[in-house]
């Protein structure tokens, strides 16, 4: 059998290496021999598995630096290395070209499972890059924050086709909903508004709660996910402490290789996926990859299902031995017909009990959205250690949509739902334009100082975003009540087709943000080392809103930022063990909050986030199996709270007064243990333990669960049954509450309420099997929620709620070659 390449990253040990080292390497197979190699000289191995198949290593016994003991064990083989840095030694073949030379690259090029890999396992990894303080490649144990990698097999294995899917299962990260399109994520009670690509400058996902942008991007276009929950203030700078989510693109690989997915489920759910990639010049030189993607996203509830269709595509060429340049593009086209609030409760906060099924949405609700990006990327080795990346990205939105909510509750005594006065419909004259431009450079290196090693990271980036909503008008839906139990989503008809709008709204905005940073990690022996840096970051937002009542217009401006904001980061670990390490870090982030004074003409300052966490991480099997346990604290300061109103209500381009800044916390414990347990069995489970607190006293996040677990487990059968795997998920959480003032104000004393409502705990279990028809197809069922559990995964504020998916099943079939 001819296996294509096997991305696993067989990570075999993670201490540094100084000097020469006595080797006793028996003759054995070669993969054998560099595993042996990897425990002696106490460093790490990178390789594609494929790489040494049938080859032999000859013995290798003596004094050795670890060049030499290399370049003895390669000879003949056809393979090269290069050393990363004094921790990471790369396997791979010899260069093809005329040059000869094996081409030195700063970092081990990311080779996707999905288009390079036959039908096996592949081996989870602790090494990430995107998200670590000096942007080298670094083993999760050494990263002195909490960090989860999702790989390209964990996508497929549990059915992740958006960045959606992908936080909803990610360990730590809580979901909201104000709308069936696109959710928002939580970690450590805080919303996650920081997301990079490809570890760029920070980009804006989401426009408003109605409008998707970068909210939940189709996967086809990318390779892995990194996740960091607590602060990134070395490369976000304008955001939440919570969190920060790094995606990674595809990048078109030497070899040809091809792969084609097909899904079917439950209400009519259907997607198709094919990807190829490869050398385009016979050198190698140019290469290749475009992906495409049709899928049809049925729903559980009345609705009409989200189509959706992307290509993508990305050409890379060898500009030098040590330069790469990479371009790329994507298009994606949405269409919809959402409904922008969950199910109601009574006013009184007891559950409505809905079927399941129901959707308060008018059958001319759509939506619909046109996404275009272009990236270019440029990659230098300056000389060893030192490398170069540069990364300039676009994107490009338009968006229409015709979109009805019912914010009313149920009234308790007649289970009817009020439509006064919270019924309205928002329609677009024409598409809304929004752009957004990105930018970033980036050095880092390794230095030999005073007898230690540095790695060192310096770097600027910068991002633009342009959102421009030429004409949207807003409509009330009258007064009449509707019962919720029989809704006829053909009777509410739609008012633009009948009269003028009762408000319009005209927006542009203008939002930079820009920033520098810099890092420096030493590494004192083989036990301690310790890790510092800051970023010095700015902003700056201008905005004209201008809204129209019939005949009278309100003109709103705004223009403000902050500049020169440093948010330090330091961070220590200690390697206890070869296998243990403590870490402790702190890191701070900031976040602009507009027009607000202290005084007058005495502004208030930017939020600050601060996270300080402690914990101890592990790292088995050599480096396939990764565990961390951290306990942490967030405190987020000088959040505006308003103690006067001194100012003139009729414009906001005046400076608001007077607020004070008040502080919210959130504390608890994170642990998580992911990878290859034992050969064949992969498992990745977390746990989070979360106590919050806002200014006021009360929960800063009702949303978020004290206790959170989710579980994915996979496993090939042994012996006989070795064609099949079984495997699944499970989601279980401590209870959640909303409240909301309502208009329930019940007699004798006719005073309006503030209600909770409660989610009460629950599990959802997931169910897998797979089967390998022949070494290049898969065929793989799922059955979600095996227990058909009622429950609620999100609840909104104003009490209403989004029921969880009922049991439904999806089949898979794969083809790689």
């Amino acid at each position: 059998m001819t296996a294509r390449a096997l991305f696993s990253l067989l990570i075999l040990s993670s201490l540094a290496h100084a000097g020469s080292v006595d080797f006793s390497i028996e003759r054995q197979p070669l993969a054998g021999a560099l595993q042996q190699l990897a425990r002696q000289a106490d460093v790490q191995v990178i390789f594609f598995s494929r790489v040494t198949e049938g080859l032999n290593a000859p013995a290798l016994a003596g004094n050795y630096t670890l060049e030499a003991a290399m370049e003895r064990l390669l000879a003949g083989s056809g393979l090269t290395f290069r050393i990363i840095n004094p921790q990471t030694v790369e396997v791979r073949p010899m260069q093809t070209r005329a040059a000869a030379k094996p081409r030195p690259i700063s970092k081990p090029k990311e080779q996707p499972a999905e288009a390079t890999a036959p039908l096996e396992e592949v081996v989870v990894v602790g090494l990430a890059e995107q998200l670590v303080a000096t942007r080298i490649a670094t083993p999760l144990r050494e990263i002195p924050q909490t960090v989860s990698i999702v790989s390209g097999e964990q996508m497929r294995q549990r059915n992740e086709v958006t960045l959606s899917d992908v936080l909803a299962n990610a360990p730590g990260i809580t979901m909201a909903r104000s709308n069936s399109l696109d959710p928002d994520f939580y970690a450590r009670a805080y919303q996650i508004t920081s997301f990079h690509i490809d570890g760029g400058a920070a980009v804006t996902p989401k426009i408003d709660t109605t409008v998707m942008f970068l909210g939940t991007p189709d996967l086809i276009e990318f390779d892995h996910v990194e996740i960091l929950r607590g602060a990134d203030g070395l490369f976000s700078g304008n955001a939440n402490p919570g969190g920060t989510v790094s995606l990674v693109r595809k990048r078109p690989q030497n070899n040809f290789a091809a792969s084609v997915n097909a899904t079917r489920g439950s209400w009519d759910t259907q997607r198709v996926e094919l990807d190829l990639t490869g050398p385009i010049a016979e050198d190698g030189a140019l290469r290749g990859r475009m992906a495409g993607v049709y899928a049809h996203n049925g729903y559980f509830y009345d609705i009409d299902a989200h189509e959706r269709k992307k290509v993508f595509g990305a050409l890379e060429y060898d500009v030098t031995d040590s330069a790469t340049l990479t371009a790329g593009a994507s298009y994606q086209w949405d269409k919809a017909s959402p409904t922008t609030l969950g199910l109601p409760l009574y006013a009184d906060g007891r559950d409505s009990r809905l079927p399941r099924d129901t959707a308060l949405a008018p059958d001319w609700n759509r939506y619909r959205a046109d996404l275009a990006s272009v990236y270019l990327q440029y990659r230098q080795e300056l000389s060893p250690g030192w490398a170069l990346r540069v990364n300039a990205s676009g994107w490009r939105a338009e968006v229409e949509y015709e979109l009805a909510s019912f914010n009313a509750l149920i009234d308790p005594f007649t289970n009817m739902l009020s439509m006064l006065p919270v019924a309205e419909a928002g329609v677009t004259a024409g598409p809304n334009i929004h752009e957004q431009t990105s930018a970033d450079v980036t050095v880092t290196g390794t230095l030999d100082w005073f007898g230690w090693r540095e790695e060192v990271a310096i770097g600027a980036d910068f991002s633009r975003f342009r959102p421009h909503a030429h004409n949207e008008s807003y409509y009330g839906l009258g007064t009449a009540p509707i019962d919720p139990r029989a809704f006829d989503s053909s009777a509410i008809v739609n008012p633009a087709l009948t009269r003028d709008a009762d408000v319009d709204a005209f927006r542009s905005s203008i939002l930079d943000q820009y920033g520098m940073f810099a890092s420096l990690r030493i590494y004192f022996d083989d036990a301690w080392s310790v890790l510092g840096g800051a970023r010095i970051s700015g902003d700056r937002n201008r905005s004209r809103y201008i809204i129209r009542v019939g005949s009278r217009e309100l003109d709103l401006s705004t223009d403000f930022g902050t500049d020169h904001v440093v948010t330090p980061y330091a961070g220590v670990t200690y390697a206890i063990s070869r296998n243990y390490s403590l870490y402790a870090s702190y890191s701070d982030i900031y976040r602009a909050q507009g027009l607000y004074d202290r005084s007058p003409g005495n502004p208030l300052e930017p939020v600050r986030g601060v996270n300080i966490e402690a914990g101890i991480k592990g790292e088995w099997r050599n480096g396939a199996v990764n565990g961390s346990l951290a306990a942490y604290r967030i405190e987020q300061s000088n959040l505006a709270q308003l103690v006067s109103t001194p100012h003139d209500v009729t414009t906001i381009s005046k400076r608001d007064c007077c607020y004070v800044g008040v502080s919210n916390k959130s504390q608890g414990v994170d642990a998580e243990l992911s990878g290859e347990v034992l050969a064949g069995w992969s498992l990745g489970a977390g746990y989070t333990y979360n106590d919050n607190e806002a200014p006021t006293g009360g929960p800063l996040s009702r949303l978020t669960p004290k206790h959170l677990f989710k579980a994915w487990t996979n496993v090939r059968m042994p012996g006989a049954f070795d064609r099949w795997q079984v495997g699944g998920s499970v989601h279980a959480q401590s209870k959640t509450t909303a409240r909301a003032m309502t208009n329930y104000c019940p007699a004798p004393a006719y005073v309006c309420l503030s209600v909770d409502t409660v989610q009460p705990s629950y599990a959802v279990l997931d169910l897998r099997a797979a089967f390998d028809v022949d070494p290049n197809w898969r065929v793989a069922l799922g059955v979600s929620n095996v227990f058909d559990k009622i429950y609620y995964e999100a609840m909104e504020s104003n009490l209403h709620g989004w029921y969880g998916e009922p049991r439904h099943w999806m089949l898979r079939i794969d083809g790689r070659y």
